[in-house]
């Protein structure tokens, strides 16, 4: 649940007609059915840590911050806020800089992708839309490439104790 104090406004960088809200909580069930993904006539499966909307150029980045429950004993991905303004992540095993999934994030500065965070503490937590994110700098290593994202709005510091490396 967001801080009482916040002003939410509407998810920056996504279809006007996606009621989400920046910094607003939510079930990976309500993004998805936000979004149109899910319908009342389909719900596509989806399980992993990412969602593309290829005619958009547009992908959801889920980032869930403790991964000892829940999740398979071999995923392990270094996930953290940096600073109020910095996250780091690391995508899926199959991407590497010389792999097309690789390469929506290296060249998103000319391919014309764009990125939303929504991240949560545990599988027990709602995710938490941060909003737009841009790569900041240059990835490093491969499958998963390590990257740190640019939120075009700042976390608010609250958040940002939870979602750091520092937390708990």
């Amino acid at each position: 649940m967001a801080p009482k104090h916040l002003e939410l406004e509407p998810l920056p960088g996504v279809p006007q007609d996606w009621p989400l809200l920046l910094h607003g909580t939510y079930s990976r069930t309500e993004i998805l059915s936000a979004t149109g993904f899910w319908s009342p006539q389909a719900r596509p499966p989806m399980f992993e840590g990412l969602l593309n909307f290829k005619a958009l150029k547009l992908q959801l980045l889920f980032v869930t911050l403790d991964k000892k429950e829940g999740f398979h004993e071999r995923i392990a991905y270094h996930d953290y806020a940096v600073s109020p303004e910095l996250f780091h992540w690391q995508s899926q095993n199959n991407a590497g800089p010389d792999t097309a999934s690789g390469r929506i994030y290296t060249q998103s500065a000319t391919n014309g992708w764009r990125f939303q965070l929504f991240v949560r503490e545990t599988p027990d937590h709602p995710f938490v839309a941060l909003g737009p994110v841009t790569l900041d700098g240059e990835p490093t290593g491969a499958k998963p490439m390590s990257m740190v994202w640019k939120l075009e709005r700042h976390v608010p510091m609250a958040m940002f104790r939870r979602f750091s490396v520092l937390r708990g």
